[in-house]
């Protein structure tokens, strides 16, 4: 029996004047997550300099991850990256275009 795949949205998260690497930003969404009960996804980026990447189920977990996330980096500028991904790669975002890949 096939098990139907959760399908994640990524967004991009940078910013001009606050880091974001370093800084325990990851850990500290991850808690807050926790705390608040919703899945998510969070690492550093490969393919930016001093951004994060997070993948959530739906968007109202996305606008609270985004609200916290500018409690912590006021300037920080979040985008949706990609919709619908199973499974996501967040490090490099183009791995996650499944025609590049043989199984």
């Amino acid at each position: 029996m096939k098990t139907t795949l959760l399908l994640w949205s990524i967004y991009d998260v940078t910013a001009e004047r606050s880091r974001l690497n370093g800084v325990q930003l990851r850990g500290r969404t991850r808690k807050f997550a926790v705390e608040k009960g919703i899945n998510v996804l969070i690492d550093n980026t490969e393919d930016m300099v001093n951004a994060v990447r997070f993948a959530v189920l739906n968007e109202k977990d996305a606008q609270e991850i985004i609200d916290y996330i500018r409690s912590i980096a006021s300037d920080a500028h979040v985008v949706l990256a990609k919709g619908k991904v199973a499974n996501p790669v967040l490090s490099k975002i183009t791995v996650n275009d499944s025609n590049k890949y043989t199984v």
